[in-house]
């Protein structure tokens, strides 16, 4: 089962949904009802952002057994948002089914320390700084999730909880690979004080990037579109303004 981040939906309220969803489906589907013989695990999730995080709180609920692995640290995408960055509770539209508390828009930091303290007052199992190389599928109900580092977890069931962020979307012209002059991703405004910045893009994202670096440096922002249609009213007020 593939949710979250990786399905092409990056928002936090629908990740979490779906790893509450997923959950929910296969235990009315029967594939958790096995032989307490059977040696292995129920469950292995492997990412670790809202979708993969709701998906073990409903494992944890339901006692069964299951690991998180996650390659780099739990919510790795949000952490690696510059300071002051807000984390949305988007869409507004749809409820809240997760046991994560993402009905708010909140900053990094305080979405960081959400997730720190859900995971450990639920007490959930997972393993940090473990990258999967691959799963196998043996047959029905029995699946090999195998390690980089050689590590091989049996399970029952596999859900696939992985993000985007390694995987960007280059410009794909001269120069677009050029790590001093080209980055796709604004860590710290500081590294940018007093240079021409042209930021390339229309989303949330972008906006808020240009506006982070406005104060400290000559920004231009290029969009494709007509128009800043996928942005947050409020952001669009601001670029507006500046």
């Amino acid at each position: 089962f593939v949710i979250g981040d990786v399905t092409g939906l990056p928002l936090v309220k629908v990740a979490a949904n779906q790893g509450r969803e997923v959950i929910e489906r296969m235990e009315k589907s029967g594939l958790f009802k096995t032989s307490a013989e059977e040696e292995g695990l129920d469950m292995v999730i492997v990412g670790g952002g809202p979708a993969g995080i709701s998906a073990a709180i409903e494992c944890e609920k339901r006692n069964l057994k299951y690991v998180l692995l996650e390659r780099t640290l739990l919510a790795n995408t949000v952490r690696t948002f510059p300071l002051g960055k807000k984390v949305y509770a988007e869409p507004q539209s749809i409820k809240n089914i997760s046991a994560l508390d993402v009905d708010r828009d909140l900053d990094r930091d305080d979405f960081l320390q959400l997730i720190e303290k859900t995971v450990a007052e639920r007490k959930l199992k997972f393993k940090e700084g473990v990258e999967v190389g691959s799963v196998r599928k043996l047959q029905d109900k029995q699946f090999e999730v195998h390690t980089k580092d050689g590590s091989v977890f049996p399970a029952r069931q596999v859900v696939i909880s992985i993000g985007r962020q390694g995987q960007p979307k280059k410009l794909n012209i001269p120069g677009c690979d050029d790590c001093k002059k080209v980055t796709y991703r604004l860590h710290t405004r500081e590294d940018y004080d007093n240079e021409d910045v042209l930021v390339v893009g229309g989303g949330n994202s972008a906006i808020e990037a240009a506006l982070m670096l406005k104060d400290h440096n000559r920004v231009s922002i290029a969009y494709r579109g007509d128009e800043f249609f996928r942005a947050k009213e409020e952001n669009r007020r601001l670029l507006d303004k500046a």
